[in-house]
């Protein structure tokens, strides 16, 4: 952590962040067991990744690996099942706290 400096911001407020978006899932499957993260869209949750990432438009498998690859993941499909956790707070309103919000480092590898 020491040599990453700045580029993560604070990790209470990370983590804080963290827990925010897993209470987010915890109270919508709480108020309708059918509405779970698991029963979510991977094509929405692959086009919110793809858009966040500023990749283009109907691009290949290869290069939505590669985009994957690059921020740590071990493809794209990965990517979108771990996105999936925090899918619901990257969508809420802008009073729900997300990394961005917590002082992470924001540019498109985040």
């Amino acid at each position: 952590m020491a040599a990453a400096g700045d580029l993560l911001g604070s990790v209470p407020t990370a983590a804080e962040a963290v827990a925010e978006a897993f209470a987010l899932n915890a109270e919508v499957e709480a108020a309708d067991p059918r509405h779970s993260t698991a029963h979510l869209s991977a094509d929405r949750i692959g086009a919110h990744l793809s858009a966040r990432w500023g990749l283009p438009d109907g691009s290949g498998r290869d290069v939505l690996d590669a985009a994957a690859r690059d921020r740590a993941f071990r493809d794209f499909a990965g990517a979108v099942e771990v996105a999936r956790a925090f899918y619901l707070s990257a969508r809420a309103d802008a009073t729900t706290p997300s990394l961005a919000a917590s002082g992470a480092r924001e540019s498109p590898l985040t």
